[in-house]
């Protein structure tokens, strides 16, 4: 992949961004390339993709930093770092098959969070996709 790295950043060029201004309630995404919070800035750039096209997924240290952020007591920061604060508990895979139920259950029991967040997935191989999606919704 690090052979077209230089073509792929080229092709994509300027990303368009939203014409909307991020707020500081804009949503974070949990990095699977950095193992941190990114924000939509950092999201539209072309580096940013070509970054993840020739790094490793970093999914278990992403998955891990979702799960350690709890609320509880949301004591309000100067930089307003509370309003990150949630209590994630449920996790739902879209995709064609439950593939990363292991892995996400792995993680969930490193960090004790096995019994305070479930894990579903919107189709089950060999399910009529009605049924799973039905139950997955349910579960949520």
């Amino acid at each position: 992949m690090e052979e077209i790295a230089d073509d792929y950043l080229n092709i994509l060029g300027d990303l368009a961004a939203s014409d909307r201004k991020p707020s500081k309630k804009s949503p974070l995404m949990a990095s699977s390339v950095t193992s941190s919070w990114t924000s939509r800035s950092v999201l539209n750039t072309a580096e940013y993709w070509t970054t993840n096209m020739i790094s490793p997924v970093l999914f278990s240290q992403a998955l891990s930093l979702i799960c350690s952020t709890v609320s509880g007591n949301k004591t309000k920061k100067i930089d307003g770092a509370h309003r990150r604060a949630s209590t994630v508990t449920d996790f739902l895979e879209i995709g064609p098959h439950a593939a990363l139920q292991g892995p996400v259950k792995d993680i969930l029991a490193a960090n004790q969070r096995s019994k305070s967040i479930t894990y579903s997935s919107i189709l089950i191989r060999k399910e009529a996709a009605t049924d799973s999606a039905a139950q997955a919704a349910g579960r949520l």
